[in-house]
């Protein structure tokens, strides 16, 4: 290899590798640089590095080479494993973590798999040393020599030398690796955080441990009118409500410091000067500061101006819907009990012997409970915020009205266009009316003053639609889909329960309202109404085979309206089952289709305490049975039982005579 004496030429190399491994800026550039160096400045004629890879076969991938353009590595199939293929230098240095040194290739049996390739790229003589990283074997520095013997003892520390710069090496470039990672995601971080920082609607002050202001969001500067810098530079006072002082402030940022947080309410001031309610957050950053310029704690505030007055509008509904709440459960429960007496009252009076005097009685009896249910009826209709009951409303007659409330002495002019013929549906007229009037005081509002409304009606075989325009701004398409969530406006001062409201009576009674334009302006809302003989032969019961037995199910939480009712159907000739819940009902449904004799009638409490009723088990029903007669009897209204699938429906409390002709309504062939 020269005339220079190995241990000069040792000298040179590892003091070039050492450089190499100082000066290379990435973990490639300084294993290709060592390839070269002994390929260039050694004299070997192969020099390349691999990495063990924990793979299923412990393959050695090669990550850098120098010197016969890497054919015979590219080719070798060199692996780590204890197998043939992992025989040679390079696999027994990375599986034991000791050199390996082959200086005649020929006479190691071993190396029988490269022993041909190894002749033909002229090859005679082979060394493998470790590279370490982590506390492990990561790889090997492998060189070949088209000499043999050419790896002796001054070789081998020379190898052994260049092997340790390149540990050395590949630690302090995976390091500075890692380091400029970890400075790109820092940078990542704060820029993330930083956007964040300022897209975050609340307002966000970040203060030193005495109190002084270091930083706010974008948020902050918008809200109370003050740059950044203007509000560093202010007395804190001037942005605080007249009801705080800065010792207050700093006394609660102190508490922050000592126990992490802090949550109160406070009053802050605007640029302008006004006041405002808000709830402030107060939290201590992480890790210890020393100096009182870096952050200390951050206040996420919260203006509650808007909340507040939504909570005193909700504070008012709840108080209104606790008392629904209340009534409608006063009103079920007594009619549960009305109809135990009503009931009770006409099968007495159905006596063949009962005497004249007895009678008359029971008919005052029976007036006077009459009279009670039509006091819970009124209760009722408060829990339900009006008459539930649906009948045949004309909306040629019923929009005409609406429209001349609604828009007496507006500034704005309306139009309506109807049809000349009725044009009918069945609702609840005060929920129509609202409905409507909902529709066409959003477009009053909308509208600019001297603006116009136009209404008009189509009718329609199965759907009556109602559009209500206006020629006001329109809606930003943004916002298009949130138009009809509760409490959600647009407009100054406004609820946001119009729309809201106006969509789930629309709903509830079967219909659709939609936007259909939400650009340029003027706004267009369109309602869609089932029309009355669609509606009624919808709701019309399906014709069902008749059956020779005519047997009941009766599904009544109270054991006295079971019995009663079961009285009341015995009278009409049917075999009558009772049970309590819906899982006895659907048990005793079953056994009936088992044993052959299935139920053509199921008369059915809606709300069962503490179990299943009749709204919950009539899927299960109905996959049992679809030739089963379902008939709802409830103490609410009957809104709840048109809504599900039943035939029928009886408000509690009902007479002999109301059943009967229900029954015959149902059952025409009987």
């Amino acid at each position: 290899m020269g005339d220079e004496s190995r241990e000069a030429r040792a000298l040179r190399v590892a003091a070039r590798a050492l450089r190499v491994a100082g000066s290379a800026q990435h973990e490639r550039e300084l294993l290709e640089g060592v390839c070269q160096l002994l390929v260039a400045n050694a004299g070997y004629g192969l020099a390349w590095v691999g990495f063990a890879r924990d793979d299923v076969d412990k393959s050695v991938e090669p990550v850098a080479l120098a010197g016969d353009h890497g054919a015979y590595v590219k080719s070798a199939n060199i692996t780590w494993a204890d197998s043939p293929h992992g025989q040679g230098p390079t696999g027994r240095a990375i599986r034991t973590g000791q050199p390996h040194v082959l200086n005649r290739l020929a006479h190691d049996p071993a190396y029988e798999p490269w022993l041909h390739k190894a002749r033909t790229h002229g090859f005679a003589s082979s060394a493998a040393f470790p590279i370490m990283g982590e506390g492990r074997v990561i790889g090997a520095l492998s060189v070949y020599s088209g000499q043999p013997e050419a790896f002796n003892v001054e070789e081998r520390r020379l190898l052994e030398d260049v092997a340790s710069a390149l540990t050395l090496g590949i630690m302090r470039s995976r390091e500075a690796e890692e380091r400029e990672r970890a400075g790109k995601a820092l940078r990542l971080a704060h820029d993330e955080l930083e956007a964040i920082h300022n897209a975050v609607p609340d307002m966000i002050f970040v203060h030193a441990g005495d109190g002084r202001l270091l930083h706010v969001n974008a948020a902050t500067e918008r809200f109370y009118g003050f740059s950044k810098e203007e509000m560093r530079a202010l007395d804190p006072q001037r942005l605080m409500g007249g009801v705080h002082g800065f010792e207050e402030a700093a006394a609660h940022i102190r508490h922050a410091l000592e126990h992490g947080s802090d949550d109160f309410t406070w009053v802050g001031r605007k640029a302008d000067g006004t006041t405002f309610p808000c709830e402030v957050r107060l939290r201590r950053l992480p890790g210890t500061r020393q100096s009182v310029e870096e952050p200390h704690v951050v206040a996420v505030t919260r203006d509650l101006t808007e909340l507040s007055r939504l909570q005193n509008e909700l504070v008012q509904m709840q108080r209104l819907e606790s008392l629904a709440v209340l009534a409608g459960g006063i009103a079920h429960d007594f009619n549960n009990l009305l109809a135990d007496i009503l009931g009770n009252i006409d099968l007495a009076k159905a006596a063949p012997e009962l005497r004249h005097e007895t009678r008359e009685l029971l008919d005052q009896a029976k007036q006077a409970t009459e009279r009670a249910h039509s006091s819970s009826q009124k209760l009722l209709a408060f829990a339900h915020g009006g008459s539930a009951r649906p009948s045949r409303q004309d909306l040629c007659e019923v929009v005409p009205e609406v429209a001349s409330l609604i828009f007496a002495g507006a500034t704005a002019r309306h139009t309506l266009d109807l049809p000349d013929g009725p044009v009918e549906v069945e609702c609840a007229p005060d929920r129509l009316a609202q409905l409507l009037g909902n529709l066409m005081q959003n477009a009053l509002e909308a509208s600019p003053p001297g603006g116009s409304v136009r209404v008009s009606l189509r009718a329609g075989p199965d759907r009556h639609i109602l559009e209500v325009s206006d020629d006001g701004p329109g809606v930003d398409p943004s916002v298009a889909s949130q138009i009809f969530e509760p409490f959600f406006t647009t407009k100054p001062g406004g609820s946001g329960l119009g729309l809201s409201s106006a969509f789930g009576i629309a709903r509830r009674h079967g219909g659709q309202l939609e936007l259909l334009s939400t650009d340029g302006p003027g706004a267009t809302f369109r309602l869609s109404l089932l029309a009355l003989e669609a509606r009624r032969a919808s709701s019309a019961p399906p014709t069902r085979p008749s059956r020779t037995k005519k047997r009941a199910l009766v599904m009544d939480d109270q054991e006295g309206l079971r019995r009663l009712f079961g009285r009341m159907l015995k009278r009409a000739d049917f075999e009558v089952v009772p049970t309590a819940d819906g899982d006895q009902a659907l048990q005793s449904c079953r056994q009936a289709r088992e044993a052959g004799e299935p139920f053509c009638l199921a008369l059915l409490d809606l709300t069962v305490p503490g179990g299943r009723g009749g709204h919950e088990i009539v899927p299960e029903l109905r996959e049992l049975d679809p030739n089963l007669v379902l008939v709802a009897a409830t103490g609410y209204a009957d809104s709840d039982a048109r809504a599900a699938d039943f035939d029928g429906f009886l408000a509690k409390p009902f007479s002999l005579r109301d059943l009967e002709q229900e029954l015959a309504r149902l059952f025409p062939e009987d």
